[in-house]
């Protein structure tokens, strides 16, 4: 991710004329393999402790993260019409994107979209 960001602000510099070239792209540099991470979620009594010390108005996040499993655009484009307290289920029909500099609501990928299971209170 490092090598591509850097690669891309190099190529600006070529676009506007800061340097001939990109060195990222000579034939002698390679890039770097992307060597996957294990997630390591962390332990209920970690996430307790981190939500108690968060003000009360972003505890929420906390519980749609860790107890649905959103993702932070999914978080943030949660509505309080989409809790449906009868199942418990949380629907997920909107994310918050940034596209160029503007944060907009956008659907979230096919495979995201539905209903999640609300954590316990």
């Amino acid at each position: 991710m490092l090598f591509s960001d850097v690669s891309m602000i190099l190529n600006a510099a070529v676009d506007d004329k800061k340097i001939v070239s990109n060195p990222f792209a000579a034939k002698s540099i390679q890039r770097p393999r992307h060597v996957p991470t294990k997630v390591q979620p962390w332990s209920v009594d970690r996430l307790t402790v981190f939500r108690a010390k968060l003000p009360d108005c972003y505890r929420v996040a906390v519980d749609l993260g860790a107890g649905c499993g959103l993702r932070q655009g999914e978080i943030f484009g949660v509505s309080p019409d989409d809790v449906d307290v009868t199942r418990p289920t949380l629907r997920v029909v909107r994310q918050i994107k940034l596209v160029r500099g503007a944060l907009i609501f956008a659907h979230p990928r096919a495979a995201r979209r539905g209903r999640f299971p609300s954590p316990p209170r």
